[in-house]
């Protein structure tokens, strides 16, 4: 292959005393030092990424446990507690601004609806505490959105399992690592995808909420503070594990409408998830008690921007206006929808998945989703919703744009204290920090 070399020759001005200078002539030397420059930079620095390292360093690999580490596995109590563990344990190589990290799964058997779990946890700059929740539906790699100065700890779930139900698909008949977990430092430029453009997830924290801990005597709370550490507070974690209320969306209610303001961090919208579930009717039979019927709606509105009425106060904040009446996307599921996403709904509350793949706001060529600009989520009943109530998760205000809203069949009601559970996702990837050169013009991604 030969190297792409740029000309270094361009056009210049012959200049002599006494001459007249035009204007073409100025701009024939300008360009003239620029197209040299230009060249000079490519041919000296070419394309490429800069490394700051040769080989990526690596903080965590189930083919090199270390002592304490291989005595978790050898208890089958892998998962569900701290495997970051051990003496001495691998630091990062940056401890003021901290680091990516890159989560590799190989040769993990994730058929069918089997995923595995992998949760980090430390500090970052500013010695705030972090924790990246990495789900795998797939073999492969993701890259933390967190930088790590400290890691404090590490839990796997579903992965080489333990006594108390963890499965273990990166685990043989014989008990023996067929998959495996690397963790280490990521590549500069390194990219995995990463979806959530908007979500409430804290609470209820379905993501923790079904971690198996080793212990029998030990609950998620107590898994959880165990692996920060007891200087540190799980209450900085952000995690509610239990439910706080719910809402009701009953019987021949076609009009309430539940939903969740937001900022979109993107421009097209491929997923929405809720959580919902029936309310238990005590006075049917046991086989009906959670029965219901009709259809679950998700629509997408932009919030406006004016108020209707020139006499109505106008809000101090862009996400205090109420949504357009206009319906950016609108998605319906009844009973067989949900089933075949394998979902049931009952007493527990369980994720609902709007895929909107398809649909306008999808397309990133059609979608009309602004980046930076505010939208709301409602879910209501459709059809014939005459029997059962659905309920809907309400959590103490944690998002960080939007909160709960209402629309009781006249006015919209902001609910300022309280957040829906929703999770709003696209098709985007995220990029590691780090300097690379396109021709020989730097591009830099800032930690």
């Amino acid at each position: 292959m030969v190297t792409k070399r740029l000309s270094v020759s361009a056009k210049r001005v012959n200049w002599f005393d006494g001459q007249q200078v035009t204007r073409d002539e100025m701009v024939d030397e300008q360009n003239r030092h620029v197209d040299i420059d230009s060249a000079n930079i490519a041919n000296f620095l070419g394309s490429g990424i800069v490394r700051t390292d040769p080989v990526a360093k690596i903080i965590f690999d189930t083919e090199s446990l270390n002592s304490q580490q291989q005595t978790l596995f050898d208890g089958y109590s892998f998962d569900g507690q701290n495997v970051y563990v051990g003496n001495p344990l691998p630091t990062v190589s940056d401890e003021t601004q901290g680091v990516n990290l890159s989560v590799t799964l190989s040769d993990v058997d994730l058929a069918g609806a089997e995923t595995t779990r992998v949760a980090i946890f430390g500090l970052s700059f500013g010695d705030d505490l972090i924790h990246d929740d990495l789900v795998f539906r797939n073999n492969g790699t993701q890259i933390t959105r967190g930088r790590y100065k400290e890691i404090r700890g590490i839990l796997f779930n579903n992965f080489a399992g333990n006594l108390r139900g963890s499965r273990s698909p990166a685990i043989d008949d014989g008990y023996k690592f067929i998959g495996r977990c690397v963790i280490k430092e990521a590549e500069v430029f390194e990219a995995s995808h990463d979806t959530i453009i908007a979500s409430q997830t804290n609470q209820p924290n379905v993501y923790f909420s079904e971690f198996e801990p080793a212990s029998f005597s030990e609950t998620p709370t107590e898994m959880l503070q165990k692996t920060i550490g007891s200087d540190q507070s799980i209450a900085d974690l952000n995690i509610g594990l239990s439910s706080l209320t719910r809402r009701e969306l009953a019987a021949n209610d076609v009009t309430t409408k539940i939903g969740q303001k937001f900022l979109a961090k993107g421009e097209n919208i491929q997923k929405i998830s809720v959580l919902l579930a029936v309310k238990e009717n005590t006075a049917a039979l046991p086989a009906d008690a959670y029965n219901w019927s009709g259809s679950i709606a998700l629509s997408v509105h932009a919030l406006q921007t004016e108020v209707d009425c020139p006499t109505d106060p106008i809000p101090d904040n862009l996400v205090d206006f109420d949504p357009d009446p206009a319906t950016i996307a609108l998605l319906t599921l009844d009973k067989t929808a949900l089933e075949k996403q394998g979902v049931v709904l009952d007493g527990y509350s369980k994720v609902v998945e709007f895929v909107l793949t398809g649909t306008k706001i999808s397309d990133p060529s059609r979608t009309t989703i602004e980046k930076d600009k505010y939208y709301a989520i409602t879910l209501n009943r459709t059809g014939d919703a005459s029997v059962g109530t659905l309920l809907v998760e309400e959590a103490p205000h944690r998002a960080e744009n939007g909160y709960m809203i209402i629309f009781d069949g006249v006015q919209w009601i902001n609910v300022r204290k309280s957040d829906m559970w929703f999770k709003v996702e696209g098709d985007y990837v995220k990029v590691s920090d780090g300097i690379a050169y396109e021709d020989g013009i730097g591009v830099e991604v800032p930690k």
